[in-house]
């Protein structure tokens, strides 16, 4: 019986109890959803309880679940339709409300016992903290790891002892001897899928900066190009260079109206980039196949009457094909310094000489400024363009990706069926195949690159240089 002081009135409380565990009751919480009570303990038997709160009272079986090691806590998702438990063995374990026998999927990344859970219910997320202060953001609809942060401001020994989030605000809200809150990255999965833009893995990205496209081809030696700000491919050519020829490098003359493309065998062709056209071909070299594999092209001149590339071999041998005359090795180079500006000038075996300049910089003059895995395979291409400001990476898992300069905020893949949308930055979008949001790199962590970083190949960087290549 209770007492109340203002108006000395009685309050009847009416209790019952009854044993459903056989160790300590964790947690127990309402379900309204559900029309529901839950209770969890570290009985390995009894671990989790959930059933209408009338069993309270009439003794009737109740329905249970069983977990090794227990259930330390447990949430519930409406959207999803999901009860999410997670105990001393360090598995989140999805459960339909209604079938107890076994869960619908298990979740593995905490590699302590995992404490508390609760649930994002807008964008169907569960939260979960582990013993270690380990906090991982799960997507329900795609199974995946969305976000990792860890606690490390708290005192050492002073455990978190509640959670909650705030759906209203997007924040998570912890509690011990403080109040802590998080606010979360609105963060979706783009696809259940590796993002394809090629079957197979890429071998060239270029860019036409003149007409906003960019250029990719496959180790299947097919070429698509794309508009850069829908990301709709506009046309692809299939065996470029003849059936089973792999196409390994190219290049975009500087006004866009000509590509060329090599291939494995040291062939060349050129292209008229508007319409896909084939304009000019090299013949076939006389030598070795495999040692006059092109691996690099470059364009230095190009006009209706003459095309001036200079072309690496696989040999290491640097040639200039001038006007589909017979190629010429290169012999020797210099660089001369020039009113702030470098130049190179090469000679040949035939008497020409070549000159090209580029803007020099030093080290010093660049500052690394932003960090984000861009593949879970390696990088083997990426270029920046400057008016979207965007980063553009290309991969060996046969995807090309776009990314915002600024944030490293993923946007898409050429070959989605989804319009990019450039100006949308309210979500950070995340490819199922990375895990990690980008990361800002401060002033002091500037001397980062001694330490051990692995992966290094899949880790796109931004840096901060006001000097810039040219040829």
């Amino acid at each position: 019986m209770l007492l109340n002081p203002n108006n000395n009135i009685s309050i009847y409380i009416h209790s019952v109890k009854r044993k459903l565990h056989d160790d300590w009751v964790l947690k127990v919480k309402y379900i309204s959803d559900l029309n529901c009570f839950g209770s969890c303990s570290s009985d390995s038997i009894h671990s989790f309880v959930l059933d209408d709160i009338k069993r309270l009272e009439d003794n009737l079986p109740v329905k249970e679940f069983s977990v090794p090691r227990g259930v330390n806590a447990f949430t519930y998702c409406g959207k999803a339709k999901v009860i999410v438990t997670g105990g001393h063995d360090k598995l989140l374990r999805l459960w339909h409300p209604y079938i107890n026998t076994r869960p619908t999927g298990k979740l593995s990344g905490h590699q302590h016992s995992i404490v508390e859970i609760v649930t994002n219910e807008k964008d169907q997320h569960v939260i979960s903290l582990s013993f270690a202060k380990i906090f991982i953001v799960w997507d329900l609809q795609t199974l995946s790891m969305l976000q990792v942060f860890q606690d490390q401001e708290s005192p050492r020994g002073i455990d978190t002892l509640a959670m909650v989030f705030d759906n209203a605000c997007g924040t998570l809200i912890t509690g011990s001897t403080v109040i802590d809150i998080y606010p979360l990255m609105h963060m979706i999965q783009d696809t259940k899928q590796v993002p394809k833009t090629h079957e197979k893995s890429i071998n060239v990205l270029a860019y036409n900066r003149a007409f906003h496209q960019i250029l990719t081809v496959c180790s299947e030696s097919i070429l698509k190009v794309w508009d850069l700000e829908t990301g709709y491919q506009i046309y692809q050519i299939e065996d470029a260079h003849g059936l089973n020829v792999e196409v390994t490098c190219a290049a975009i003359e500087i006004n866009g109206f000509y590509l060329a493309t090599g291939a494995c065998d040291g062939t060349v062709k050129i292209w008229d980039f508007g319409s896909g056209q084939e304009v000019k071909v090299l013949p076939l070299t006389q030598h070795s196949k495999d040692e006059h594999c092109l691996l690099k092209l470059v364009y230095l001149k190009a006009t209706e009457s003459q095309h001036v590339l200079l072309v690496l071999e696989q040999s290491g041998k640097m040639k200039i094909i001038q006007g589909f005359v017979p190629s010429v090795e290169m012999k020797c180079f210099d660089v001369l310094k020039v009113e702030g500006h470098s130049l190179i000038t090469t000679g040949s075996e035939n008497g020409n000489c070549l000159k090209c300049g580029y803007v020099a910089f030093s080290p010093q003059q660049i500052k690394e400024e932003l960090c984000w895995t861009a593949h879970s395979a390696e990088v083997i291409d990426l270029f920046y363009e400057e008016q979207n400001n965007v980063v553009v990476t290309a991969s060996v898992d046969g995807s090309v990706r776009l990314w915002h300069a600024m944030n490293g905020c993923y946007l898409g893949y050429f070959g989605q069926p989804r319009k990019f949308e450039l100006s949308d930055l309210s979500r950070l979008i995340l490819p199922c195949d990375v895990k990690d949001v980008p990361m800002i790199i401060k002033e002091e962590s500037k001397h980062m690159e001694n330490k051990s970083m692995p992966d290094k190949d899949k880790i796109l960087r931004r840096w901060e240089s006001s000097k810039i290549l040219y040829c």
